[in-house]
């Protein structure tokens, strides 16, 4: 969540010749109701299942790189699905990097953080990081997002090693 998936996507999806999924995009698409509007009615355990029924049907797809969110992984058994269907990047930054990300960026569009500044937005941060990288350490990659360039990207798609570190 604010790691920079939508910017790294872009420039990965451009120099790799792929389509692209954002997934909080698809679940918007076949539900027509926005994230914030299914975590009000579902909760987040019912938009976890639609999130995990969506990213299944992403399957059948060709040729795609999948953006998904912060807690994907986590549920449903996501990230070894995943790893089953292809090759899974993490994208790995610090809490403080994140919240910096999540302020200047609008939290809107992220119900588990909407209410929180400063101090509390970064602890809840490194609270969901330190429950979710059991789950993010089964990648297949990790790649550093702070240190991560244009140019150490390319050169790591070059080297058909999607890896820096």
């Amino acid at each position: 969540m604010g790691v920079g998936k939508s910017h790294w996507g872009s420039i990965w999806v451009q120099h790799l010749q792929l389509n692209w999924i954002d997934l909080d995009q698809l679940i918007i698409q076949k539900t027509s109701l926005s994230i914030e509007e299914i975590f009000k009615k579902e909760g987040e355990e019912g938009f976890r299942k639609i999130e995990a029924t969506c990213l299944r049907e992403t399957m059948v797809m060709e040729n795609i790189l999948i953006s998904v969110g912060g807690g994907t992984p986590c549920f449903e058994e996501n990230m070894d699905w995943m790893n089953a269907q292809g090759i899974t990047i993490w994208l790995d930054a610090s809490s403080k990097y994140l919240a910096n990300r999540i302020t200047s960026d609008s939290k809107k569009n992220r119900p588990l953080l909407a209410n929180l500044k400063d101090t509390a937005l970064e602890n809840e941060i490194e609270r969901m990081m330190t429950n979710r990288i059991p789950f993010y350490q089964k990648a297949q990659y990790r790649l550093n997002a702070e240190q991560l360039s244009e140019h150490s990207l390319y050169k790591c798609l070059q080297q058909n090693i999607p890896n820096h570190e």
